[in-house]
């Protein structure tokens, strides 16, 4: 953790030094370089731009940075004012909530002893057992995402018909947005489904996996990034709501954080310090070495127990399903046929 994190809070933006960075050798050799940045500036895309630069200027690389910084802000704001809405963007809208309902995770701080940190490992094994349970193809992303919210839901144990939202960042820098190569600044919007905790934890994965696909499919849309830059210009950038029913996550496999090279090599690990109200998923390897996904998580202790044993449970039946067809494709050999002729 950054030493400071207390001399500079994350709620105070004006004043607040732009880049902080810190560098801790350790015993063995290696060492730890640590980034805080304020999110008004970049977004991890281009905060993993900007330590590429950093890194290319470390090792003289010719012509660093070889991806010019570009500023452009004006490519992600309204193009009109008053400012044209053309999309519903639900992932804003506040969901309802019971008088009496108590949020645990509003209720409790993320740094007091009561939360439990815990990394999810998702490997070849694990990936075939959850596709084992779908039918349509889709990303890894998409599947461990799909996964990861219904057993949060089982595990927080909302009522039948509270309403849970999934909320995705999505890249604004791809598929021809109007953003130009360099742009290093905030080019994210969110990709948001929902259903009420009942039917997403009673109905098959595949429904979870649909309902997340269908969503990410509306922010792919024409138009889409242009609308959330207007929707913002006219509600002055309201926040999306946060607590137990909002699950926020983000896929950073593809970030290049594991490619980021100061001259001794490509990192063990690159991605966020701390567990945070989003969740990540990262490029990582398991004790053997094995290479995949891991999905780091922050919850409240009892809550974190629970989910473990639905991550477990959600695994186990899949990968029993994965050795039922496999002893469904076993072709006997010679010996067995004709001991059966």
């Amino acid at each position: 953790m950054l030493l400071c994190e207390a001399e500079s809070p994350t709620a105070d933006v004006v004043d607040r030094p732009l880049l902080f960075v810190q560098v801790t050798r350790l015993a063995c050799g290696g060492f730890v370089f640590g980034m805080h940045i304020c999110h008004c500036m970049a977004d991890g895309s281009g905060m993993v731009q900007f330590l590429t630069a950093v890194t290319e200027f470390a090792r003289g690389v010719p012509g660093a940075p070889t991806v010019p910084p570009v500023w452009e802000r004006e490519a992600l704001t309204t193009r009109s004012w008053p400012p044209t809405v053309t999309r519903d963007h639900v992932e804003y809208a506040p969901l309802p909530v019971d008088d009496d309902e108590d949020d645990v995770l509003l209720s409790l701080s993320p740094s007091t002893n009561a939360y439990a940190h815990h990394v999810f490992f998702f490997g070849d094994r694990e990936i075939a057992a959850l596709r084992s349970q779908v039918v349509a193809a889709c990303s890894r992303f998409d599947l461990v995402g799909a996964f990861m919210w219904r057993c949060r839901t089982a595990a927080l144990r909302h009522g039948r018909g509270d309403v849970v939202r999934l909320n995705m960042f999505v890249n604004a820098r791809v598929r021809n947005r109007p953003v130009p190569r360099g742009y290093y600044g905030n080019a994210i919007v969110f990709a948001s489904a929902s259903a009420p905790a009942g039917e997403l934890c009673g109905r098959p994965l595949g429904h979870a996996l649909r309902l997340l696909v269908e969503a990410k499919a509306r922010a792919w849309e024409d138009g889409y990034v242009q609308s959330v830059a207007s929707f913002n210009a006219a509600r002055r950038r309201p926040a999306f709501p946060k607590g137990a029913r909002t699950y926020l996550i983000s896929d950073m496999t593809r970030a290049g954080m594991t490619d980021i090279d100061f001259g001794w090599g490509k990192p063990v690990y690159g991605g966020p310090a701390t567990t945070m109200l989003a969740t990540f998923h990262l490029q990582g390897r398991n004790e053997a070495g094995e290479a995949g996904i891991v999905v780091p998580i922050s919850l409240p202790s009892p809550v974190m127990e629970r989910l473990i044993q639905e991550v477990d449970k959600g695994l186990n039946a899949g990968a029993a399903a994965v050795l039922d067809d496999a002893k469904a494709r076993v072709v006997p050999d010679e010996g067995y046929v004709l001991a059966k002729l």
